[in-house]
């Protein structure tokens, strides 16, 4: 099932700008779709959001805020509000993850010269943990994203900041985003891009020593910082040297893209200063990773439109089959990092083998 959609979008890329708009759409959905409603317990949180939600009591909110107390109160709502429809954990989850694959395709599909690819990008990166495991955050993340930076709809700034509000009682991290939109909206130059970057090792610890100052007893800012008994973020780990790689090639290419895509400056601004602020965070890989994702998601727009800027064959090709391989990597890396954070007791290959159709919680460890 995981391998199929990949190979399916696989071949999207070279074949579906064949097709109408509507179709392209239809066809790049199909395997999400697929994926989100056969699935059982492929994604890191699946049980522990079936946990939620089976904790929730929808005719007493009050005593559902207290059993959940690290759980934000519009999550649970929106819980009891699927208690009330009758829907089964499964439904409601997959109907949750299908609306915000629909909402992010949207989106891929209004602002990117290379849907396909886009779709690609996202279901190698993002999909398998932020749509179909971390729901709260995937929320956050799939809504704003779209209000922030669909040039189509082109949202107010009253919707915007209303949004902001809404969110943040489903995941805190929803704060950050007008923060680093804010900083984003200046002008900023390739040159300070780089100095941010070498300057982040020596600054990381001022960060630090602000989060210390912060007691654990405040609300959700307490809560985000709860990791800091864990190991920092190592700057020469994986995940550090592929963010420092693809700031390179961002800004690389940074004048070019804002000559080509003016309106866009401000997303490419955010994208850069969001994965410059990885490297700022003296906190754990987890906590680094889900306060800078937002500007980490916008690469599946980006890349296609760098790909964009090349007119010669010869380097269009080189680049369409980097970001192929690229996309290999990662969904072989977000794989094995499934099978370890689901708890699964086999390897990766049989975990594509785990449908509704044959359901057996003891395959899993968590």
């Amino acid at each position: 099932m995981l391998y199929f959609s990949f190979i399916y979008l696989w071949i999207l890329v070279f074949i579906g700008k064949k097709y109408s708009s509507r179709t392209r759409f239809c066809l790049v959905l199909f395997p999400f779709l697929l994926i989100i409603f056969l699935r059982y317990g492929i994604g890191a949180d699946y049980f522990s959001y079936e946990r939620i939600y089976e904790a929730v009591n929808p005719y007493n909110l009050y005593e559902s805020f207290d059993n959940l107390p690290n759980v934000e109160p519009m999550y649970i709502i929106i819980n009891a509000l699927a208690h009330l429809l009758r829907l089964p954990y499964h439904l409601f989850a997959g109907l949750f993850a299908s609306i915000l694959t629909l909402l992010i395709l949207k989106w891929l599909q209004d602002s990117s010269p290379r849907f396909e690819l886009s779709a690609l990008l996202y279901y190698s990166f993002l999909f398998i943990y932020w749509n179909i495991s971390a729901l709260r955050q995937g929320i956050v993340v799939t809504i704003l994203l779209f209000i922030y930076f669909n040039q189509e709809y082109n949202f107010k700034a009253w919707h915007k900041f209303l949004s902001v509000i809404i969110l943040f009682f489903i995941h805190p991290t929803a704060i950050i985003v007008p923060v680093i939109y804010i900083i984003a909206m200046f002008k900023w130059t390739k040159t300070e891009f780089y100095i941010l970057l070498v300057l982040a090792p020596v600054l990381r610890t001022i960060v630090k020593i602000f989060i210390n100052i912060i007691p654990p007893s405040v609300p959700y800012l307490g809560k985000l910082f709860k990791y800091l008994d864990y190991d920092s973020i190592q700057l020469l780990s994986f995940p550090s040297l592929m963010r420092f790689a693809f700031i390179v090639f961002i800004v690389h290419h940074y004048i070019r893209l804002v000559k080509k895509y003016p309106y866009y400056r401000t997303m490419f601004n955010f994208s850069l200063l969001s994965l410059i602020m990885y490297f700022y965070l003296p906190t754990a890989m987890v906590v680094g990773t889900r306060t800078t994702i937002f500007g980490y998601y916008l690469i599946i727009i980006i890349f296609p439109m760098i790909l964009d800027l090349y007119d010669s064959k010869e380097i269009y090709t080189l680049v369409l089959y980097g970001l192929l391989g690229l996309s290999f990597v990662s969904f072989y890396n977000e794989l094995d990092k499934l099978v370890d954070r689901s708890g699964y007791k086999y390897d990766m290959h049989k975990l594509n083998t785990e449908t509704i159709f044959q359901q057996n919680r003891e395959h899993f460890d968590k």
